[in-house]
């Protein structure tokens, strides 16, 4: 809800190119954020891969693309 808020905010009161330059700043924040407070434990595993749950989700997939 608050984004065509202050899309109209921002077109109302500066150029309308500034929509696509306010990512910028906000994509940098979001990567900082994620890099200092995003911390994962990885653990290593041997995984196994469902054949048979890959053949019926391809045929599923296939059937509703011919439809």
């Amino acid at each position: 809800m608050v984004g065509p808020l202050a899309g109209a905010i921002i077109v109302d009161t500066v150029a309308w190119a500034w929509i696509f330059w306010i990512n910028i700043p906000l994509g940098i924040l979001a990567t900082l954020g994620f890099i200092t407070y995003l911390k994962e434990a990885v653990e290593r595993r041997r995984a196994s891969i469902d054949y048979l749950g890959a053949a019926l989700f391809s045929v599923a997939i296939v059937s509703l693309l011919v439809i």
